[in-house]
């Protein structure tokens, strides 16, 4: 990571070509200059040699490519080195080492023959293997239909590759009642009775939950109710989605663990209520906050503050409660002070029992009080027969109406049921009053009341007499029957027993219990109804099956149609048979392109047109950095994406929906961008278009690429690379404001009073491979110069950068050099400086080349 720190914001998208893919010239057909073009490297008379005939420094060396130098760095070309050799003041180039060259385009996943294109005339990889299938719209990956499989081969010698013929997969069949979607319509056995103990996947969440974070589906049982026809039960097993509760788990199964959560459960930090300037004095001090989750489990937030001492009301207890500097501030008393006291009403003190007492200053709770009236009596209420004056009114034992303790015998009824059957007296007790307050006669306990009579054998009203008004002599019996008249003792209808019983206190006749009465006919050799004929109503014997077809006449058989099944079963409620529904049978439909005859009417796929079409939306031109809309249109489509097919050398971009037909486009690169679009159908046939969009540059626009690096933070692999830009008031490097950069990204440099001409770090890579850009929107003419440099900040190998300085829509200068990075910020890592930039005009500028390399500790030091 960059010193101070660097941000990784802007960094490419993965899945982006970064091969620099465009249409470029072939080896064979590029154009050679009349003369080479000393010390750049390149091959330009083609006479297979590079730099050839042009004087160098012997022992220096340089990047090279023998080839068209278009194609380095495209696809799998590389450029290698050669070196000055030779004595005296000047030497020659040797002939160019390591460099690689266009071969014949394989498939393999790179672009061979460096035209920009990987794998061009490639369907696909040899080897790989997709999944394919070829069944009706709608049925991929219903019911029991699966995907079969395509495997990429070789074309005609060895020439490009394409997918091979659809292999296996299961296709839609005949429904058959066995517990499996075979027609793959989505609903299990359609038109078929379940049997009692079959089973079958369930599933009762939203669509697309199921087999995300914990949700999973359930099974269904088949089961009998109470109609006697069987149906499928509750889905068992399933686990739904829930609330979202910070735990690791993706609990609502949306795709996204822990959504909502403001912090991590369990993480705790310092925290403090009290008023300002308070914390830390007297006894204030700070506590802790512990992240928690929110209500009924969903999210998270801090809880509260736990453990922290606030201000309180000042306390007599030599401490400083109120945290105000001052301890014990207006306290009421000292402790152990004393004073007499009485708590009672006026006039009582003295009076029977009663006295006064004493009270001390008590310090508690931080407070000093005079608490308690030790040693006092005070009036209670009057207690009968103890000769005091318990309340103090100075008369003694006043309101008592008998001596407590005392009983008498009592009866609450008539008189004249006194004695007779089951009723008796009770006995009072004398009792003290409401708070011990005087006496009277209680509750009469004990006393046997008159009750309604409940023939039992004994007389409840008490009125003489045994069991008047009774219906039946509880345990006697009889004979009973509840059927129509005329079928008892037809089929297997007969009668039962009913038995004398008390109900509610009172005899009645109870349930009759064994009969047999008639019940609906149900089929099964019995006359069930009673009424002399066995099974009448069943039209087929139970259990029977006969073939069955529904469809137009003609159709059976052809194409996809077949016959069905019906089986006899009981009509409703179990009464009666009837022929059931026409099970497994295939029916026409309407016609899809798959091959096959869905109408029976003996032609597949007849008056359809077959596959997607696709339209893409005109090439647009826009300035870098901004975003493009992008709308496509798909017909006959079940599936779209949007790729990059071609980017500029180091180019990258984001595609913000890709999955849609509408997306948006942006990159911070200047160049053409080919997009290409791609649906799919049901049955995998796909149809593809393209578009352009050119990003623009506008004022001053410097880009940064390099060939090293990693999309991790990796140690070992990545490469960091550094882009700046000074203006003329720069005395050194990494001076702030004057040099823009990872840790100045936008400095204010106000050079006509406004921010347009002021720089910005747009995209900073700490990755590998770039780009890094910085741009100045409006520069200013004349007297401005701006500076380009790069550092190489950090990296375990050499890396080659590229740098282009655009003027307005102008490539107007591209620099190459292969810089040594080392450990963060090491004082020899390489600091390139680039070039000098000076605007006549808003969009027309000189490039000045420096192209030469410092340490970063001399960068440090000066040398702008």
């Amino acid at each position: 990571m960059d010193a101070p720190s660097e941000a990784s914001d802007g960094a490419p998208s993965d899945g982006v070509l970064r091969d620099g893919a465009t249409d470029l010239p072939s080896p064979d057909t590029r154009a050679c200059a009349m003369a080479e073009v000393c010390n750049n490297g390149l091959d330009d008379d083609c006479n297979g040699q590079t730099d050839d005939r042009c004087a160098c420094l012997p022992g220096t060396t340089q990047r090279c490519y023998p080839g068209d130098g278009t194609q380095a760095g495209v696809g799998r070309c590389t450029r290698g080195a050669q070196r000055c050799e030779g004595t005296g003041e000047f030497g020659a180039w040797s002939a160019c080492a390591g460099a690689v060259l266009p071969t014949v385009e394989v498939c393999n996943g790179v672009d061979d023959n460096c035209d920009g294109v990987v794998d061009d005339g490639c369907a696909c990889r040899a080897g790989d293997a997709r999944g394919c299938y070829l069944g009706p719209l709608g049925t991929r990956g219903v019911g029991s239909c699966r995907d079969g499989s395509q495997r990429c081969v070789e074309g005609s010698g060895g020439v490009g590759t394409a997918w091979a013929l659809c292999a296996g997969g299961t296709l839609p069949s005949r429904e058959l009642c066995n517990g499996i979607d075979d027609d793959c319509n989505g609903t299990l056995d359609d038109g078929c009775l379940c049997s009692a103990g079959a089973t079958r996947p369930c599933y009762g969440g939203p669509a697309g939950t199921a087999g995300v974070g914990p949700c999973r589906g359930g099974t269904q049982t088949c089961r009998a109710s109470d109609g006697g026809a069987p149906g499928w039960g509750a889905c068992d097993g399933q686990a739904l989605p829930a609330l979202e509760r910070c735990d690791g788990v993706d609990d609502d199964c949306n795709g996204v663990v822990d959504d909502g959560c403001g912090c991590r459960e369990g993480e705790t930090r310092p925290c403090y209520d009290g008023p300002m300037g308070s914390r830390g004095v007297g006894l204030c001090a700070a506590g802790m906050q512990r992240c928690v989750a929110g209500p009924g489990g969903v999210g998270t937030g801090w809880g509260p503050c736990g453990g922290q001492r606030l201000p309180t009301g000042e306390r007599c207890d030599d401490l400083d409660n109120n945290c105000d500097g001052a301890v014990d501030d207006g306290c009421a008393c000292r402790r152990g002070e004393a004073r007499p006291c009485y708590r009672g009403p006026p006039g009582t003190a003295g009076v029977g029992a009663c006295r006064a007492g004493a009270e001390r200053c008590v310090v508690e709770g931080g407070a000093a009080r005079f608490e308690g009236c030790e040693g006092q009596a005070l009036p209670t209420p009057e207690r009968c027969g103890d000769r005091v004056d318990n309340d103090c009114d100075g008369v003694v034992d006043n309101g008592c109406a008998c001596a407590p303790g005392a009983s008498r015998a009592c009866f609450t009824g008539p008189a004249s049921a006194q004695g007779l059957g089951l009723c008796r007296a009770g006995m009072q007790p004398c009792v003290a009053g409401a708070g011990g307050v005087g006496s009277a006669w209680g509750a009469c306990a004990g006393e046997v009341l008159p009750a309604p009579e409940r023939c039992d054998g004994a007389d409840n009203d008490c009125d003489g007499m045994l069991d008047e008004g009774c219906a039946c002599a509880p345990g006697a019996s009889r004979a009973c029957y509840g059927g129509a008249p005329g079928t008892q003792g037809v089929g297997p209808c007969h009668g039962g027993d009913q038995t004398c019983a008390l109900v509610s206190g009172a005899p009645a006749w109870g349930a009759c219990a064994g009969e047999v009465l008639p019940a609906p006919e149900r089929c099964d050799g019995l006359d069930n109804d009673c009424d002399g004929a066995v099974d009448d109503g069943c039209a087929c014997a139970r259990g029977a099956s006969r073939v069955c077809y529904d469809g137009p006449p003609g159709t059976q058989s052809v194409g996809t149609c077949r016959p069905g099944t019906q089986v006899c079963a009981a009509g409703m409620g179990g009464v009666g048979s009837a022929w059931g529904a026409c099970a497994g049978q295939a029916l026409p439909t309407a016609e899809v392109c798959n091959g096959v005859d869905d109408n029976c009417n003996g032609a597949a796929d007849d008056g359809i047109a077959c596959g997607p079409t696709v339209t893409c939306p005109a090439a647009q031109t826009a300035p870098a950095g901004s975003t493009v809309t992008l709308t496509a249109v798909a017909t006959g489509a079940v599936g779209v994406r949007w790729e990059v097919a071609m980017a500029p050398p180091g180019g990258g971009g984001v595609l913000g929906a890709p999955g849609s037909t509408g997306t948006t486009f942006t990159s911070v690169l200047v160049g053409a961008y080919t997009l290409r679009f791609t649906a799919t159908d049901g049955s995998g046939r796909s149809a593809s278009c393209t578009t352009q969009v050119t990003f623009l540059g506008h004022g001053l626009r410097v880009e940064l690429t390099w060939d090293t690096g990693s999309r991790t933070m990796d140690p070992v692999a990545r490469t960091d690379l550094d882009l700046h830009l000074h203006n003329r008031s720069a005395r050194r490097w990494f001076e702030d404001p004057e040099d823009c950069y990872f840790n100045n990204r936008n400095p204010r440099w106000d050079a006509r009073g406004s921010a347009l001409d002021d720089p910005s770090l747009d995209v900073d890579n700490v990755y590998g491979f770039g780009p890094e850009n910085i741009r100045v929107d409006e520069p200013v003419p004349g007297s401005q110069v701006y500076s380009v440099g790069v550092h190489a900040f950090y990296g375990s190998t050499g890396s080659n950068a590229t740098v282009r300085i655009y003027c307005g829509e102008v490539l107007a200068g591209t620099f190459t050099r292969a810089l040594r990075p080392g450990p963060v910020r090491g004082a020899d890592n390489d600091f390139w400086r680039v070039a000098r930039v000076t605007f006549s005009a808003p969009s027309a500028c000189a490039v000045a080349r420096v192209d030469d390399v410092l340490t970063l500790a001399q960068a440090l030091a000066g040398n702008p």
